[in-house]
């Protein structure tokens, strides 16, 4: 099983496509997601953003 292990969105195992295909599940709908990748808790982290643009 892959895992990523606190890497930058689409710098691990995973893919920028997986997170978009699990933030637009129907099943994620209004479901919270916490991060947690190397500067996270920046306020200038772009995967933030890049997480926000993903999920309708």
């Amino acid at each position: 099983m892959l895992r990523d292990r606190h890497e930058k969105i689409g710098q691990g195992h995973i893919g920028v496509d997986a997170f978009a295909e699990l933030l637009t599940h129907p099943a994620t709908e209004g479901v919270p997601f916490i991060l947690e990748t190397p500067g996270s808790r920046s306020p200038d982290d772009p995967d933030i953003p890049l997480l926000k643009r993903l999920r309708p």
